[in-house]
């Protein structure tokens, strides 16, 4: 008995010593629960709307395509960058286009449908004076913002009409400037000139331009606008002997089509023109004329071009599968200042955004820093001012003059 009791508590006391040495060792302490956060979701940007009026049929469409696609490459790309802020909350921006079938009347039935069917008050696009003023015909009494993409001149009875890239008119003293320096004897200058509005108000421009550089004027031949026979305005202005011509304001492929038969004709002296328009596609229209013609551009794919222009080239390359035509810039950066100035009013009402539009110091575009101006000149503090940029075509190569500070105050 003795013995079977001891054996009984020796088990015990082993027992307790191994149970409580395993308990030590592999007994393992679970930290306290933590509460997790709660999933932290982002509430969905809401859809802005903003208009476009381009002309996607009828004559002269090719180049309206192709502002069309820089204000949609405009727009996703502000899409990408997180969109517009507005008070705290996000937008996408989403473009929706009207064709105006390049018409006054075609005009005016776009700007009506994106007012009354697509419901949106914030519209741009167009760069034809006419068809500019066909839109804000309608914009107006609605009391919407309207954005032309260029135009001649903002106008002081029409309050929500900006022009979102200078008017065609600005680099005009300086394309006299680059005619001058490059063909110092030039005295005489000849004038073939479309018969359209936006046309003859830059005519009156070069002449204000020509008559304060002492230079010869002769008398003006009208041509239709949009004609693709300009050999007997040719032949006329040729009788006069002009040392050099201006073509003024045309559509690209109306000035390329005009300085071709001029040169066919066997002019040889220096031509200037108004109308911006993508170096490749016109030296390509031309072929051999295009020589000794002056105009407001540059390359956009030279080394030399600013670092946004070539983002924007690579961009239009790969979105649309072409080549980069600069009238894609000009569109990119009225959509892209028009966004500037919605963030900068923190307001999606079109009379919030023109009050704070007409007052902003300084935009960013594309080729550099820009500012409004306008107000001693046309009434009005609705002009956006970019940098200016002056070329010339020699025997097919395209050669930089410089770039203008462009400005009216």
């Amino acid at each position: 008995m003795k013995k079977s009791a001891l054996s009984v508590l020796v088990f015990l006391v082993l027992s307790f010593l191994i149970l409580g040495g395993c308990s030590k060792t592999e007994k393992v302490t679970q930290p306290p629960a933590q509460s997790q956060p709660a999933q932290q979701t982002q509430p969905a940007a809401q859809i802005l709307k903003i208009g476009a009026v381009y002309g996607l049929t009828g004559t002269g469409s090719q180049s309206q395509l192709v502002e069309r696609n820089g204000a949609q490459l405009a727009a996703d790309w502000i899409n990408e960058q997180g969109g517009l802020t507005i008070k705290s909350e996000k937008y996408q921006v989403q473009l929706v286009v009207a064709d105006n079938k390049m018409t006054p009347d075609g005009s005016i039935d776009a700007a009506t449908r994106l007012i009354e069917q697509e419901k949106v008050n914030i519209i741009m696009g167009t760069v034809i004076p006419v068809q500019a003023d066909s839109v804000a015909s309608v914009t107006e009494k609605n009391k919407a913002l309207f954005a032309a993409v260029r135009s001649d001149i903002p106008h002081a009875d029409r309050p929500y009409y900006f022009v979102a890239n200078y008017s065609f008119g600005s680099p005009v003293p300086f394309v006299y400037q680059a005619l001058l320096s490059k063909y110092p004897d030039t005295h005489k200058i000849g004038y073939l000139i479309g018969d359209e509005a936006g046309s003859r108000a830059v005519e009156n421009v070069a002449r204000g331009v020509a008559t304060g550089m002492g230079l010869t004027q002769l008398d003006t031949i009208i041509h239709p606008w949009e004609t693709g026979d300009f050999y007997t305005v040719w032949t006329k202005l040729m009788a006069s002997q002009p040392d050099a011509v201006d073509i003024g304001l045309n559509l690209p492929a109306t000035a390329a089509a005009c300085v071709k038969q001029g040169r066919e004709l066997g002019y040889k002296g220096p031509i200037i023109g108004a109308t911006p328009g993508d170096p490749k596609m016109l030296s390509s229209m031309m072929g051999d004329a295009a020589t000794d013609y002056i105009y407001p551009c540059f390359d956009p794919y030279a080394d030399s071009a600013p670092d946004m222009v070539k983002t924007i080239v690579k961009r239009y390359v790969a979105a649309y599968n072409t080549n980069f035509d600069t009238d894609a810039l000009e569109s990119w950066d009225a959509f892209w200042v028009l966004a500037q100035a919605i963030e900068k009013a923190q307001s999606l009402d079109p009379t919030d955004i023109k009050n704070t539009w007409e007052t902003m110091d300084s935009l960013t575009t594309s080729t550099g820093p820009a500012k409004m101006g306008g107000l001693k000149t046309f009434g009005i503090n609705h002009m956006v001012f970019n940098p200016c940029p002056v070329s010339r075509f020699v025997s097919g190569k395209l050669e930089l003059i410089n770039w203008n500070d462009s400005f009216a105050p």
